[in-house]
């Protein structure tokens, strides 16, 4: 089977990741896969290295003409920027219908160039949608002046939504978040396809002593709210440490931060990291704690994956995989009395901790990407027509 993974382009998060590991895996089972990425950029950070010099890439933009080939966001938008509008008329005619039987579309923008692809060339696409716009909008520009546009912006937005998923071979989703709204937007059934991991084989006897916080740091993942926390805690000398890469005026402001609430010694600011010194935090820390509710939350898995225990906002999707009280502690986002008591008894308790980083971690167990691979591999040949 020939398979096409599209991506719009490379960046440090969960996306990119999915795309990479399964690109990998059905690779080692045999089936002709290629990773397709709409537009050329920098990769910021290093955790994707080692995985990056593995997987052969094709760079769309590359064959575009001169004056299409960089990217400019639209005012107002985080993500959205002219690739998402000019890729579906210039990608028809670069792929042509022999070089794939399906095409496997990550994130929601860029499945409008699979439906083109789609309608040109009838190369069928599966949708892989993390977050619909019809959810993004109302949540991620509630702050901006998009909000005045919403009676308008919100049925465009589904009808988008319901475009992609109508005309899509399947739709999947990472968790079960989503998965009832993308249901009312077709008549077709959304495949639930979680995440792996790659688990130790055996865990530390004993947890460290520091809070970590690990994502790509954006005004949107509230770090300020871990300051509060700090501060808050019984425990003065407990230590938070924040791995991942800034948006860079975020990280001037927020140090800035750091030192009007005297906060210097609490508080470490890693950068972005390789996954090797990543993984080497997770082994040693007493709890991860997320501030934002999240569609999956990779990190929460990835902790799991080194038995160490999570504090995520109830409801996330990486708590499908996990119990409250048993393998980490899922308060309400926001409730910054909540998180304050989770952490302080896991830092008072360390055999807590230790308890329940074994229990996410026996649970871990089960979602590896090899597995994530074949269930993939399951879906695409469902829903092909037979030949």
């Amino acid at each position: 089977m020939k398979i096409g993974i599209l991506l719009d382009q490379i960046l440090v998060g969960g996306v990119a990741r999915y795309a990479f590991e399964e690109v990998k895996h059905l690779r080692e089972m045999g089936q002709q896969v290629e990773l397709m990425v709409l537009m050329k950029k920098k990769v910021q950070g290093y955790q994707y290295d080692d995985l990056l010099r593995k997987i052969p890439i094709k760079f769309l933009s590359e064959r575009f003409p001169f004056i299409f080939r960089h990217p400019l966001k639209f005012p107002f938008f985080r993500f959205f920027s002219t690739f998402h509008i000019i890729s579906p008329y210039l990608v028809p005619k670069i792929i042509l219908r022999e070089d794939f039987d399906v095409v496997i579309t990550h994130a929601t923008y860029t499945c409008f160039t699979s439906y083109r692809l789609w309608k040109k060339r009838n190369i069928p696409y599966i949708a892989y949608i993390y977050d619909p716009i019809s959810y993004v909008l109302p949540r991620a520009y509630a702050s901006s002046f998009l909000r005045f546009l919403s009676p308008f912006l919100l049925p465009l937005a589904r009808g988008l939504d319901a475009l992609i998923v109508k005309n899509a071979l399947a739709t999947i989703t990472c968790s079960t978040v989503h998965q009832k709204r993308l249901a009312t937007l077709g008549n077709k059934k959304i495949k639930v396809l979680h995440p792996g991991c790659y688990s130790l084989t055996e865990i530390p006897k004993t947890r460290g002593d520091y809070i970590l916080s690990s994502t790509k740091w954006n005004a949107g993942k509230r770090p300020e709210f871990l300051l509060n926390i700090v501060e808050n805690l019984r425990a003065k000398r407990v230590k938070l440490i924040m791995a991942g890469s800034w948006d860079q005026p975020l990280l001037h402001s927020f140090s800035t931060g750091i030192k009007e609430r005297k906060l210097e010694g609490r508080v470490e600011i890693t950068g972005a990291l390789s996954e090797e010194k990543l993984n080497k935090l997770y082994l040693k820390a007493r709890v991860l704690v997320h501030p934002i509710f999240e569609a999956f939350g990779m990190a929460g898995l990835e902790a799991a994956a080194h038995g160490c225990p999570s504090i995520i906002p109830r409801g996330s999707g990486v708590t499908d995989l996990f119990v409250h009280g048993e393998d980490g502690f899922f308060p309400q986002e926001g409730d910054l009395r909540a998180y304050t008591e989770y952490i302080d008894k896991l830092v008072a308790d360390e055999r807590m901790a230790r308890r329940m980083g074994y229990s996410a971690w026996r649970k871990a167990q089960k979602y590896s990407w090899k597995k994530h691979a074949a269930n993939l591999i399951q879906i695409i040949q469902k829903a092909l027509p037979p030949i």
